[in-house]
């Protein structure tokens, strides 16, 4: 089987991070307990959320649970061809 890397868009989990914590670093500190450099490292695709930071995520940015795909699902090929439409 082929690994095929996916490149994830996080820009609307980026706003949303920003209204309620003013800086990744804050939130990278405060709700993960990882560096920001780590956190940085997952928002530019070098290294994946685990299902459980996902599940932090969602619940400390109060997102609503059926979104959870737009949020860490949206692939950056599939955002730009939708902004083709």
């Amino acid at each position: 089987m082929k690994n095929i890397t996916r490149q994830y868009d996080y820009q609307l989990l980026k706003g949303e991070i920003v209204k309620k914590y003013s800086t990744m670093r804050n939130f990278a500190n405060d709700v993960l307990n990882i560096t920001p450099t780590a956190f940085s490292r997952i928002l530019k695709n070098k290294a994946r959320f685990s299902q459980d930071s996902i599940s932090l995520i969602v619940e400390s940015l109060d997102l609503n649970p059926e979104l959870i795909g737009i949020y860490f699902f949206t692939n950056v090929s599939q955002k730009n061809a939708n902004s083709n439409n």
